[in-house]
């Protein structure tokens, strides 16, 4: 019976992520989109504890995984796809434009199928995490304007798109230990982004996505080189 509540945990947590999705996604069309970004946050939150919970109570298992798929699909999937729909409409309504923005769903789908079957993925992405790229274009409600302008956004959507799937290494933040040793890149990013938020707040967060991606590149080829000595 304590086995059956510690794995329940873990999953009620999964539902959290999803419900608060579900209540975003409704408030992008009562065009309450600060709302939107704050239940992807709580989403982020709630994808972290998930994870977290099943780890500490050793109860991680091929349900709990299919649960998180299909919750992070609709969090970091489907809302931050309607929410550019959302957003190109109030500049193309009645055109095909703002289709564009399910692009975000269909590869984010892609994205989260590949990562269920792929076992190599837990100190390192391949191709942009969800929750990341739907941070990213929520935070656009705070970001300077221009971040919100058509041509960027549709921009960032289809180059975001690609780098969902695409075969890139991306640095997870997970630390193994903490010494500085082996986990350079991480101090660092971590840093920079601490430096970010003081100086900017909420403003900073687009800016917090590229430099993780630059931070991961760099730190990919400085290990490329060193395996290839």
């Amino acid at each position: 019976m304590l086995r059956f509540i510690k794995q329940q945990i873990p999953n009620i947590f999964t539902l959290c992520n999803l419900l608060s999705g579900c209540i975003g996604i409704i408030h992008i069309f009562h065009n309450q989109l600060e709302i939107t970004f704050w239940c992807v946050v709580l989403s982020l939150v709630f994808d972290f504890l998930d994870g977290f919970l099943a780890r500490v109570f050793g109860v991680s298992g091929a349900f709990g995984k299919e649960l998180d798929s299909f919750s992070d699909m609709v969090s970091f999937g489907v809302l931050p796809s309607l929410f550019v729909y959302h957003r190109l409409d109030s500049f193309f309504s009645g055109s095909f434009i703002p289709y564009i923005g399910l692009l975000i769903a269909v590869f984010s789908a892609v994205r989260l199928a590949k990562f269920n079957i792929d076992t190599k993925q837990q100190y390192v992405f391949i191709g942009l995490p969800t929750p990341i790229n739907a941070l990213f274009f929520v935070s656009f409600f705070y970001a300077d304007a221009w971040f919100f302008q058509a041509i960027p956004l549709i921009s960032f959507t289809i180059l975001f798109s690609w780098m969902l799937i695409a075969k890139m290494s991306l640095l997870a933040i997970k630390f193994q230990s903490f010494h500085w040793k082996n986990n350079e890149f991480r101090f660092i990013f971590l840093f920079l982004s601490g430096i970010l938020l003081l100086l900017l707040g909420l403003k900073s967060i687009p800016f917090i996505v590229f430099n993780y991606i630059i931070l991961s590149f760099f730190y990919y080829v400085i290990l490329n080189k060193k395996e290839n000595l």
